[in-house]
């Protein structure tokens, strides 16, 4: 399975197939383009939005003190109401959130078909437009999803269809916030999708065989 953790450097020496070195070799001549910035907030209308490109990552500090470390090629929308209460973002891509605790006023993301309800924890959610899932993964705190109420260490993938399913979160789903990219268990395709988003490139596969593929490292 795809195990592997990418920093601020090419892969590491190891073991790889055909696949796994050609994927090393386009990474190395990507280079690593992934680092933190200052966000970019455009306000219009009654949101203001945060967007971030390939290979980018923004960190957003919102008006009562919550964060938010927003992924690769994501997107954040805040209400311009949101000190006077109006606590409801929408995500498309990934961030993790850090809230504050407001035990009269939840924290509520909306994301695919996933609204997740907080009142001060710190957890994933994860839509982009390709998911077929929307995944909320707790870290520290309680989250409430649908009609179950997550804990920490625990995770619900909710399918378009509105079927979930919980289990326990993997750590390294919270590991982007420090810049590390973790690979696990993912087919050759969906690995060259996240590695285009990290390194904002164009990795492209010459045989499609092995699209499913699922390496061991």
């Amino acid at each position: 399975t795809f195990q592997r953790a990418f920093q601020t450097h090419p892969l590491r020496r190891g073991a790889y197939t055909v696949a796994s070195v050609a994927l090393a070799a386009l990474i190395f001549i990507g280079g690593w383009r992934l680092a933190s910035l200052n966000h970019n907030a455009h306000v219009g209308g009654s949101v203001s939005t945060y967007v971030t490109g390939n290979g980018q990552r923004a960190n957003i500090t919102l008006p009562d003190g919550s964060t938010v470390t927003l992924n690769v090629a994501s997107r954040l929308e805040v209400p311009a109401d949101y000190n006077t209460g109006h606590h409801t973002v929408r995500l498309t891509g990934e961030a993790l959130f850090t809230v504050m605790r407001h035990d009269a006023t939840p924290f509520t993301v909306i994301s695919g078909a996933a609204t997740a309800r907080v009142l001060g924890t710190s957890f994933v959610v994860r839509h982009y437009a390709q998911d077929t899932m929307t995944t909320v993964a707790v870290r520290d705190g309680k989250v409430a999803v649908r009609s179950a109420v997550l804990t920490a260490e625990r995770e619900m993938e909710i399918s378009q269809t509105g079927v979930t399913r919980i289990s326990q979160a993997d750590p390294s789903q919270f590991s982007f916030a420090t810049g590390v990219l973790t690979l696990n268990g993912i087919p050759l395709r969906d690995a060259i999708v996240m590695l285009d988003r990290w390194y904002d490139a164009d990795i492209r596969l010459g045989d499609v065989v092995i699209a499913t593929q699922v390496d061991n490292y």
